[in-house]
Order: structure tokens, then sequence, then C-alpha cells
């Protein structure tokens, strides 16, 4: 069992027993899920801080929040063809 600073004892226990309760499938699907939710509220971070940013700029910047200086200067060469790549695709009107 964890240790969780931001709540109550009692919130913190029926938080464990709850997920003590469920099977590994729901746990994967509720791990997926709070995933996603992070993954788009910090986007909707990135675009209410950048208001005048393309998607492209939106999509930087989340990666960017999300690695390690290391990480993102080692992936930001890939990620550059990628979104490239995109953009000639999506002006020729090829779809993924």
């Amino acid at each position: 069992m964890g240790f969780m600073l931001d709540t109550t004892p009692d919130a913190s226990g029926y938080y464990w027993e709850t997920k003590a309760q469920m099977t590994p499938a729901q746990r994967a699907r509720e791990a997926f899920r709070l995933s996603e939710e992070l993954r788009l509220d910090t986007l909707a971070k990135v675009r209410s801080q950048n208001p005048g940013f393309l998607e492209d700029e939106v999509k930087l910047a989340y990666i960017r929040h999300i690695c390690t200086d290391e990480e993102y200067h080692t992936l930001l060469p890939v990620i550059e063809e990628r979104m490239n790549r995109d953009r000639l695709n999506a002006s020729s009107g090829v779809t993924h």
C-alpha cells in the first residue's frame, strides 16, 4: 500500500480498498483512463498558456513537458521528421 500525502487517511484507505477489489483488467483500464486524462489536461494547459501556438507547437511543448532534456533532444529529430511527413501527406491529400 502506498502513502498518499495529499489525501486524508480515510480517503486513502477507501482508495486502496477499492483498488484491491478490482480485477487486473479493471486496474489496467483505470490506469489507461487516468493516463489519457492527464495527457488531455496537460495539452489543454499548454494551449491555454500559449494561445497562439499551432498544433505542432502544442505537441512539441507537450513532449518537452513530459521528457527529460536528454530524451527530448534525442527524440526531437524523429518528431520533426514525422511532423514534416504528416504535413506533406496532408497537403497531398494522403490520410492515415
